[in-house]
């Protein structure tokens, strides 16, 4: 094998594991999300109204910008998508490998730049999905926890 085989081995399997593991990623979030909405139900009958609305909220606050920011993330690719077929068919009437790999190498600088300054809105996204979702985690597991220890009292005395 020569390099120029190994590194395409390389792009072709760092690919093939990027988009396994982002797969596997949406479907544990798709998992979690749905696990925490039937928690948050089940939370009705222990927890007072208030403490049931807030991690309602807090989940659906969650769940709105992690909607959100897939959207962006999906418009984003396709772009990426569309910016390469048009570097595939740029040029003459005749695909031009030369043509395309200037078009590819200025497509690259862009998007590493747009990643450069992207990279506070990112953490400000995950930011918003996360906070919201632990504090209502918190919430619900507390509201179970009380129960729990209501019952164990109950139980002893």
């Amino acid at each position: 094998m020569d390099d120029r085989e190994f590194f395409q081995y390389q792009r072709e399997t760092n690919a093939e594991m990027f988009n396994h593991g982002h797969g596997y990623i949406q479907g544990l979030v798709v998992v979690a999300y749905a696990g925490f909405f039937v928690l948050w139900d089940q939370a009705k009958d222990i927890a007072n109204p208030g403490v049931w609305v807030l991690a309602g909220l807090l989940l659906t606050v969650s769940l709105g910008f992690y909607t959100a920011w897939e959207a962006f993330a999906f418009l984003f690719r396709q772009r990426l998508m569309m910016k390469m077929a048009q570097a595939i068919t740029a040029g003459e009437a005749v695909p031009s490998k030369e043509a395309y790999l200037a078009a590819a190498r200025a497509m690259r600088v862009g998007l590493q730049q747009f990643v450069r300054n992207f990279r506070t809105w990112w953490r400000a996204a995950m930011f918003c999905i996360l906070a919201p979702l632990l504090a209502a985690w918190i919430l619900i597991v507390s509201a179970f926890v009380i129960r729990l220890v209501r019952l164990l009292v109950a139980w002893i005395a």
